[in-house]
């Protein structure tokens, strides 16, 4: 192989410089030619020992080989002749192939799809070769592929001056952090300090002062260590933290196919290569059962609304603009650092689709993320800016719905049992129409999928009855209440617990069910009857539409457990102070996490290679750096202005003192 790409280089070489009339070496002349001229120039004028190094470093293992970038780039250190290393997408005979190429630094994109025969045949001559183009429609059409190809390292764009402001503005936070936690310090110094201590005590009085200081009775690093007082629904908290690093194993394994890529697709895929590729096992249902804990927090989020609010005054109006103000600048500010300044951080071949990723797809809409649109403009999932955050378009919408109901409910209770149902099948109705309409299918390599993804996965009219569940739990909780069965005077006899044991038990099979029941639509392996994409239009359109909601029946009946502590031992474990901190930190790691993932795969130099470990290794990894990068938002952007935002809140009267009787009600 070797060999023959030497042979084509140099046939191509003399080939062009015939037609140029003379074998051209100087570098003036050289780039005053025609591009593939100039290309081919290079070659010919390179040296055995450079053309042997660029071969090398070219890949040429089918169907992905990155090849050696480094070894490509370090050439021009070695031998002074500067090249360009180009990642190439191709069709060999209908078949889906990439490769790396080492290339002179004077050969550009158009160069390679104009002499992609005479550079690619000799490597892969077993079928005509294509090279497709780069498109973002909807659905994607034959012979183009969803990245710009081909592409090279010099194709990444340098440093831009909204990069240099968006730093100056982390820059100014870090300093106002030191210096807001230098006056709080220096307020406590002892009394000899005398008029010092009296300036910076003055200082350390000011709310924009005190809000961003790390120390200190409200300070931001202090709060996010604080154990709070043990709640009925701590178990909350364990189940949020785990579920978020659920999610990140779910993005660890898919996002990185859109940069970096899998070396070994063949493994992921069934194929004649592979009859027992990774989709036949029972690992990819929970390596892509992480989509199911975003239901999950819808589940929180609408029992957690309920159950603080039912109690409580919630005027839907204040509740949406302290909530906007909550959510808000952590987002606009992860959103600045990704469009601003994770592009250029990134260096490597895979460095330009980042870069193509987030420019394209944030340019005209980067707007959209903070008046929580992007589930609607744009429409394609795939070109929301920062993909991810459909999780929080939809839940502001649930938000509106859920303080109206809880409203509705409070005036009349059947009232809003009915709406809230009547919502919940509205839903269910609708999902099963777009389901049928389109022909949407949940197997995750079909082009069905892709289809589900672009009319139905992130809609919030198909995603809403998980957080309707969520929202019903405590009105129950208060129905119960009512007749007598509160925490504390549950039934506590051996068959009754026996009885909720089992019940637990029968909530997490449905829940493991719900979670492999996707395989079902996933082929067999060697010797297996069963097919990939086989399901019906009836089967796809139960599990699009119920599953979600079972896996939220299941949660209901743990939580419900845990409330009345039926579990110790697992409520223990869930509702243990250490998930605490992590617990704050989990909005911020939901935002932070596919900067870290996107980052990663951008800087590699060649492409992953698909195992379980090797997903699990980088999920740990990505979920340390992910709340890591959380602490960093929760002490420059969501704490501080968490803070400022409670002071737009209503003072609350002071409370009579209470009788014993009315305390003793209130400890029970």
């Amino acid at each position: 192989q070797v060999l023959l790409l030497l042979a084509s280089m140099r046939a191509l070489s003399c080939a062009a410089v015939a037609a140029a009339a003379s074998v051209i070496e100087n570098q003036e002349t050289l780039q005053a030619l025609p591009p593939e001229v100039a290309c081919a120039s290079a070659l010919a004028s390179a040296s055995g020992a450079v053309k042997a190094t660029m071969t090398l470093a070219t890949g040429k293992m089918l169907p992905n080989d990155a090849g050696k970038y480094t070894v490509c780039k370090e050439i021009v250190h070695t031998s002074n002749f500067s090249t360009r290393f180009f990642m190439v997408s191709m069709l060999i005979g209908g078949v889906p192939a990439e490769i790396g190429m080492c290339l002179p630094s004077s050969c550009t994109n158009a160069d390679v799809k104009m002499l992609k025969d005479d550079l690619l045949r000799p490597l892969h001559a077993n079928g005509t070769i294509v090279i497709p183009s780069y498109s973002r429609q909807y659905p994607q059409p034959a012979a183009t592929v969803s990245h710009p190809n081909p592409i090279n390292d010099q194709d990444v764009l340098r440093w831009t001056k909204w990069a240099t402001l968006a730093t100056s503005v982390v820059g100014v936070l870090v300093l106002w952090t030191l210096f807001a936690t230098a006056v709080v310090m220096s307020s406590r110094g002892g009394e000899g300090e005398g008029q010092n201590r009296g300036r910076a005590s003055a200082l350390a009085k000011l709310k924009i002062v005190e809000a961003w200081s790390l120390v200190g009775k409200g300070g931001t690093w202090t709060t996010m260590w604080e154990a709070a007082p043990y709640r009925p629904t701590d178990c909350l908290n364990g189940i949020r933290v785990l579920s978020m690093v659920h999610i990140i194993m779910g993005h660890t394994l898919m996002m990185p196919l859109a940069i970096s890529g899998y070396s070994n697709v063949e493994d992921m895929h069934v194929s004649p290569l592979d009859p027992d590729a990774m989709e036949t096992g029972v690992w990819v249902e929970f390596l892509l059962g992480g989509e199911l804990g975003v239901d999950t927090f819808f589940f929180i989020g609408g029992f957690l609304l309920s159950f603080i609010g039912i109690k409580r005054k919630t005027p839907v109006l204040q509740g949406m603009m302290l909530r906007f103000l909550r959510l808000t600048p952590s987002l606009a500010f992860v959103l600045m650092v990704y469009t601003l300044v994770v592009p250029f951080l990134a260096s490597g071949p895979f460095a330009p689709r980042l870069q193509a990723q987030i420019f394209d797809n944030c340019r005209d809409t980067w707007w959209t993320e903070l008046v929580y649109t992007m589930n609607f403009v744009p429409w394609n999932s795939d070109h929301v800016c920062m993909g991810w955050t459909w999780y929080l378009g939809n839940d502001m919408i649930f938000a509106v719905f859920g303080l109206v109901l809880l409203t509705v409910y409070k005036r009349s209770k059947l009232f809003g049992w009915i709406l809230t149902l009547s919502l919940m099948l509205v839903s269910f109705a609708v999902t099963i129409y777009v389901v049928y309409q389109h022909k949407l299918g949940i197997y995750i390599f079909g082009a069905d999928y892709s289809a589900y993804m672009y009319w139905l996965y992130s809609k919030p009219y198909s995603r809403i009855p998980v957080y309707l569940l969520g929202l019903i739990v405590p009105w129950v909780l208060d129905f119960a209440d009512q007749r007598g069965l509160r925490r504390g005077t549950e039934p506590r006899s051996r068959s009754a617990r026996m009885i909720v044991i089992a019940v637990c038990m029968a909530a997490t099979a449905l829940m493991v069910f719900c979670m492999w029941w996707i395989g079902l639509d996933f082929p067999g392996g060697s010797g297996s009857s069963k097919k990939a994409d086989s399901w019906s239009g009836l089967a796809n359109a139960v599990y699009i539409t119920f599953s979600r909601p079972l896996w939220g029946l299941g949660l209901t009946i743990i939580a419900v457990a845990c409330y009345f502590d039926y579990l110790p031992f697992f409520n223990g474990a869930l509702s243990h102070w250490l998930w605490t901190p992590f617990t704050r930190l989990t909005y911020g790691a939901y935002l932070v996490h596919p900067l870290v993932v996107k980052l990663a795969a951008a800087n590699e130099t060649n492409y992953y290679t698909y195992s379980v470990a090797d997903v699990l290794f980088r999920t740990g990894a990505n979920a340390v750096l992910a709340y890591t990068g959380a602490a960093v938002v929760w002490c420059l952007v969501e704490k501080p202005m968490a803070s400022l935002t409670g002071l737009l809140l209503p003072k609350s009267k002071p409370r009579p003192a209470k009788v014993p009787a009315e305390a003793a009600a209130d400890n029970a």
